[in-house]
């Protein structure tokens, strides 16, 4: 796991103590422990989310209740503390700091999220799960839930729909939001709901969005959406995406290969299809050959590749894809 674990490696349990304990004694101050904390978070908020900045009227610590519309629930010193262990990375801290904040204010949006946020970059992939969950119970619109849920729906198939389901939402608020669009199409995919999918993908390749997209997004969007083309009955689009994303300098890996494979094979080019597929077995090689879908352990393929997660957020069973 390459998360950097401070809260237990350059500082000992009673540094841990002191400085949570210190965070404690200060309850009195209330939100205005939120502009010393909160430095570090800046106006556009954690990691660049403006979800997440420390201002007590947009739905960030010291936000109205969800319980008790127009109470203002001020924000705990646990809860600042939470904010302030994860903006500096120390994971561990911030998750005990908010499950403090959890038992005094267990109505509080920005402690189930805080809390949701540090379970996910702790690798603590089902619990993150569960706590998106609860964020979303309070509120059906926080993006930032939203959006998480999104992108943990390629860690497990059972999660596709849920995951499906929240950028459905995610993308009525944000209609332009290419990277969550992208993620849509790819766990449509996975459920080999390949209409839907190809829309998504039409949408997001269309010469005047295309041109828009970050250029880091283009190379995994075109093998992505080169394996729903290929397997969607679009083998000259696949084709043309696949050469694309070659050209780049993309690897393909077992799953796009399969995918290119079988593009070659529906497109009249055997002798190209059957030299590419000869590494894999026959089974596997056959179904490609055959232009049907490859099962594998994955949701879609025959590798569990860790290609999205930059840098690794714990172990999963599936493949984190690059959007």
């Amino acid at each position: 796991m390459s998360e950097q674990r401070l809260s237990r490696g350059t500082r000992g349990p009673s540094q841990f103590r002191s400085r949570f304990q210190f965070c404690f004694q200060l309850p009195s101050l209330g939100l205005g422990l939120a502009a010393s904390l909160g430095a570090g978070l800046g106006a556009a908020g954690w990691m660049g989310d403006p979800a997440l900045a420390l201002n007590p009227v947009q739905g960030k610590p010291g936000e109205l209740s969800q319980s008790q519309p127009g109470l203002r629930i001020a924000a705990s010193s646990a809860e600042l503390a939470g904010y302030d262990f994860l903006t500096k990375g120390w994971i561990d801290d911030a998750i005990a700091a908010f499950e403090t904040a959890l038992t005094e204010t267990p109505n509080s949006l920005t402690v189930r999220r805080g809390l949701a946020m540090a379970y996910q970059r702790a690798g603590r992939d089902e619990a993150a799960w569960q706590a998106y969950g609860a964020v979303l119970e309070l509120d059906q619109d926080d993006e930032t839930a939203l959006r998480a849920r999104g992108e943990m729906g390629v860690y497990r198939p059972e999660w596709q729909r849920s995951g499906i389901a929240a950028l459905d939402r995610f993308l009525t608020l944000q209609p332009g939001a290419a990277a969550q669009r992208a993620q849509r199409a790819l766990l449509l995919g996975y459920q080999q709901d390949f209409a839907a999918a190809i829309a998504d993908y039409d949408l997001l390749l269309a010469d005047d969005n295309a041109a828009a997209l970050p250029p880091a997004l283009l190379p995994n969007l075109w093998v992505n959406a080169a394996q729903i083309y290929t397997y969607g009955d679009r083998v000259a689009t696949a084709l043309a995406l696949f050469e694309r994303h070659r050209q780049a300098g993309g690897q393909l890996d077992d799953s796009a290969t399969l995918a290119y494979g079988a593009a070659l094979r529906q497109s009249g080019q055997a002798a190209a299809a059957i030299a590419l597929l000869e590494p894999f077995s026959p089974a596997d090689a056959g179904q490609a050959f055959e232009g049907r879908f490859v099962p594998g352990p994955g949701p879609m393929g025959k590798t569990a590749i860790r290609s999205a997660r930059a840098p690794c957020c714990g172990p999963c069973s599936i493949p984190c894809p690059r959007i």
